[in-house]
């Protein structure tokens, strides 16, 4: 009997979970050996699962969801990952690759892509959509027409800490990012307070690196002032504590601040998680919202959904009404793949 592709489903929403099985239960080349929904420590249940291919659906922060990526690829170097629902942002896509992934599916992908791309993914082969091929050709050509920056974090820190501060830059860099500073971003002659509001403008976030030394540096202070007084910058500091101080500036306690510890891979961690945290979390559909779009998946009308469920047609149409809301604002439940939820219940 010929071997099946064995394929692990990493997928939050239950819908687009049950219509995999679905489809992939009726291929006979291929097989499911796990399913879970999208965590940190995901990867474990993989490890122990063993697949060959991973389909994901991106469900949590995008800082996550590359860390994720980065500890199936290290943990299980087999498995390859198969990202679904995705956007055509370069930028993403581009982090995406740099972190390990061997297919990216937009959200425009048929049930025909899915299992083209279980296979394709299964066999070594790349998994890209054609409207982003170019970015990959002008990287590897060198090409300068198609740029895609890493996001950029500020680390604010004192001269005397600076040794550690270039350590704990280093590894930043390693998990995609473009690490700044004051003395990078001001060169002789510039207007210091100005250059360093224009980098810190440019920034995702700033890191703060606290010390005896830097809680008592105008520097150091002057950034942090400068980091929570700007309206498109509000909410992005970090603090992280290198060394005991009592005279932390009120103004920091309301952050959590991160505790260093001899490990600094730990601390980077700790720093991608809050990071995370300054994702916008998508809004979920309710129970009741699933049901709706179970049944519209089965192309019933508005009548005979509110008959199945025991509601009048113009409840059904305000839950549809809402469902369309949450979808426009790019909800995670994932209903932009209703035509996936169709073809996969009618072949069932």
């Amino acid at each position: 009997m010929p071997r099946t592709i064995p394929v692990f489903i990493l997928i939050d929403n239950s819908l687009l979970r049950e219509a995999l099985v679905r489809l992939i239960g009726k291929r006979a080349d291929l097989s499911i050996v796990g399913e879970a929904l999208a965590a940190e420590d995901s990867y474990l249940e993989i490890e122990r699962a063993r697949p060959r291919v991973v389909l994901f659906d991106w469900s949590l922060p995008p800082l996550l969801s590359l860390e994720l990526v980065r500890r199936i690829s290290g943990r299980e170097p087999r498995a390859g990952v198969l990202l679904m629902g995705m956007d055509d942002d370069e930028e993403v896509f581009m982090n995406c690759i740099r972190a390990g992934v061997s297919g990216y599916l937009l959200k425009s992908a048929s049930a025909a892509d899915v299992v083209s791309g279980i296979r394709a993914v299964a066999n070594d082969e790349a998994v890209c959509p054609p409207r982003l091929l170019h970015v990959l050709f002008e990287q590897v050509a060198g090409g300068s027409r198609v740029t895609v920056p890493k996001p950029r974090i500020f680390l604010s820190y004192v001269m005397k800490d600076k040794e550690l501060a270039r350590e704990l830059a280093a590894k930043i860099s390693k998990q995609e990012f473009e690490v700044w500073s004051s003395d990078q971003a001001v060169l002789l002659g510039d207007n210091i307070s100005l250059e360093t509001a224009r980098a810190l403008e440019q920034s995702r976030a700033m890191v703060v690196l606290l010390s005896p030394d830097a809680v008592k540096s105008k520097q150091v202070l002057s950034e942090v002032d400068f980091a929570l007084g700007s309206q498109n910058y509000r909410g992005r500091v970090i603090p992280v504590m290198l060394r005991p101080t009592e005279d932390i500036p009120w103004i920091l306690r309301k952050f959590q601040i991160i505790r260093s510890t001899q490990d600094l891979d730990e601390v980077v961690r700790e720093i991608i998680k809050a990071l995370s945290r300054h994702e916008p979390r998508e809004e979920r559909l309710t129970t009741r919202e699933q049901e709706v779009v179970a049944l519209v998946a089965q192309g019933l009308a508005n009548k005979d959904i509110g008959r199945r469920l025991g509601l009048s047609e113009r409840t059904v149409k305000q839950h549809i009404h809402r469902i369309l809301e949450k979808v426009g604002s790019g909800e995670s439940a994932r209903a932009e793949w209703l035509p996936l939820l169709r073809e996969t219940g009618a072949q069932s």
